[in-house]
């Protein structure tokens, strides 16, 4: 069973700000003509007047700060990852819960593919080669949602050698990302087809799961990649 996604972000709530910024700017004129002696300063009530545009601009990822009547208005690193598409999580009953560790169980330990240190020590090396520097990775926080323990992101980044970011966005040369997160998700496979920005997906989940993506690309000659990310909760906060 698979299942297809378009990563876009939504397009209303900058039509919602448009519009009453235009609403703002003909009260503002309304109150103009009618000589309110408290709209003499007329650029910065036109900068109020797009003050609601703006601020869907920035929530939105559209642009990455703006700075009004002193006051400078920055979106989280993180902000760019509401743009991807959300997967309903599965509810943590007594059946899917046998049911995920039965599939484990199944798979088996992975077999140790090499050994001698001169191989292993090689293999990290033939494991940047092997995934061309492509990795999908994770980040998580409190879950929201009742049942859930973590809202997650996951999402796809190059790495990139030396004190440069990783690349997050741009990936030319990739078609599209295939994700499967195993028995909880019901065996489905979701697509995410690139459109320049954020590779990934938002979803929520009550346990640790393995997640695994191929990675098509618009060249056909290239094979696809298959990549993996173990999804832990590792660096939350400790309770003592």
């Amino acid at each position: 069973m698979e299942k297809e996604y378009l990563i876009s972000r939504p397009k209303w709530p900058l039509l919602v700000a448009c519009l009453i910024s235009c609403a703002l700017i003909v009260v503002f004129g309304w109150m103009q003509t009618q000589k309110a002696p408290f709209l003499e300063l007329k650029a910065q009530w036109l900068s109020v007047a797009i003050l609601p545009i703006l601020v869907v601009l920035v929530a939105g990822n559209y642009i990455g700060s703006f700075k009004a009547f002193g006051v400078e208005m920055k979106f989280r690193p993180n902000a760019a990852f509401r743009g991807l598409p959300y997967l309903d999580p599965p509810a943590p009953t007594t059946d899917s819960l046998e049911q995920a560790e039965a599939f484990e169980e199944e798979q088996g330990p992975n077999p140790s593919f090499l050994e001698g240190r001169p191989q292993w020590t090689d293999a990290r090396n033939d494991e940047y080669l092997r995934g061309q520097r492509l990795f999908l990775v994770h980040v998580y926080e409190p879950s929201k949602r009742p049942e859930m323990k973590y809202d997650i992101t996951i999402f796809l980044i190059r790495h990139i050698p030396g004190e440069n970011a990783n690349q997050r966005v741009g990936f030319d040369e990739i078609e599209l990302m295939e994700l499967y997160l195993g028995p909880s998700w019901g065996h489905q496979v979701f697509k995410f087809h690139n459109n320049g920005g954020l590779i990934g997906v938002r979803t929520s989940a009550w346990g640790t799961f393995l997640a695994t993506a191929r990675i098509s690309f618009k060249d056909e000659n290239r094979l696809p990649l298959i990549l993996h990310r173990y999804i832990d909760f590792e660096m939350a906060p400790k309770v003592r």
